[in-house]
């Protein structure tokens, strides 16, 4: 049975309504992803369920037809086999746009492109799991992350170990096993070049060996990756606070009458055991799943529009987005007069 990516991402988008609206607010509202599928490695699974407005799949053949610069981040599923067209994803990078590879990209991709930076050790990696320790829990591409889950990550046959040529680059994540049996235990690595970012990610992002906590940790690490790249890039004007207007609070209901349909999937209520959702903007239903898909599609409700946000964090909302209150200073206080002293009665 394969990973359920939609429930993964799901849960990496309700995550972010509590810990980081502002960022989930400008992606779903602006943001711009493209995947590109390696021949080891397809990327729509995972790329079409990050919360993004847009998110684009292409193979690596309509490269040459396709306009990076309106996509905040691309994705490149792993690959083994050199591509002359490689080039515009380094000239996409130097003007300031990030990059996320995995696998076997190290050898056909980002040491081409970026020798003095990375490159593959010579000794291959025998298939296998490799448990990861996050390596800087202040890095902002972990926000968020559960630091407690074990993590599992499966790395494929005739990969390389990552060894990195310059100091600027970043360790993420790493792994003290694959270290001790080959040299370098690095299995996320980030470097800048030029304006931009570049991410590379030793296993697979989503192989189905590697377990569950791999998979929640690398949405979102993804998730957080196209956070930063929407946020740098956008008009200072659309990264003022969105209005409460613009927001639709959702909670859980009690279904009155099992013949209402899902504003989502259309299907009805019958025989449902899970739980409802109701959007209090315009009264429609979602079921527990579908709303999860909704969220991970865009984060908007699809009967108002409106960015879904769940009940439970209004108050965290309102008080985020309050104007801050003026608090007028206290009028400086009299000095106590001095009390009259009042002489005795002359003596009688």
């Amino acid at each position: 049975m394969g990973v359920d990516m939609k429930k993964i991402y799901a849960k990496v988008a309700e995550s972010k309504q509590a810990i980081n609206r502002g960022a989930f607010v400008k992606v779903s509202g602006n943001g711009a992803v493209l995947g590109i599928n390696g021949n080891k490695e397809k990327v729509a699974n995972y790329v079409k369920n990050l919360y993004a407005k847009q998110s684009d799949v292409i193979e690596f053949n309509k490269l040459a037809d396709t306009e990076l610069s309106k996509y905040h981040l691309i994705v490149i599923g792993s690959h083994d086999k050199k591509s002359p067209l490689s080039g515009r994803l380094k000239k996409y990078i130097e003007d300031g746009g990030s990059m996320v590879t995995t696998g076997r990209c190290l050898e056909s991709i980002i040491s081409e492109l970026f020798p003095n930076t990375v490159v593959p050790e010579k000794q291959e990696i025998k298939a296998g799991a490799f448990k990861g320790e996050i390596s800087n829990i202040n890095h902002p591409f972990i926000r968020g992350v559960d630091t407690k889950k074990t993590l599992k990550f499966w790395v494929e046959e005739k990969s390389h170990p990552i060894k990195s040529v310059r100091p600027v680059t970043e360790n993420i994540i790493t792994s003290k096993k694959l270290e001790k049996k080959y040299g370098s235990g690095a299995l996320f690595v980030a470097f800048k070049h030029g304006a931009g970012m570049v991410v590379h990610i030793l296993p697979k992002l989503h192989s189905p060996k590697s377990n569950e906590g791999a998979h929640i940790v690398s949405a979102h690490v993804l998730s957080n990756i196209l956070d930063e790249s929407v946020i740098k890039a956008i008009p200072d004007e659309i990264k003022s606070p969105t209005e409460t207007t613009q927001m639709a609070y959702v909670n859980v209901v009690v279904i009155d009458d099992p013949s209402k349909k899902c504003v989502f999937c259309g299907s009805t209520f019958a025989d449902y055991k899970d739980k409802v959702y109701r959007c209090n903007s315009c009264n429609t239903h979602y079921h527990e799943f579908c709303i999860e898909q909704q969220l991970a599609r865009d984060g908007t409700c699809t009967g108002c529009g409106r960015l879904l946000i769940f009940e439970k964090y209004k108050g965290h909302m309102e008080a985020a987005m309050a104007p801050p209150q003026f608090i007028p200073p206290e009028p400086p206080s009299e000095p106590e007069k001095k009390k009259e002293e009042i002489p005795p009665p002359p003596p009688k």
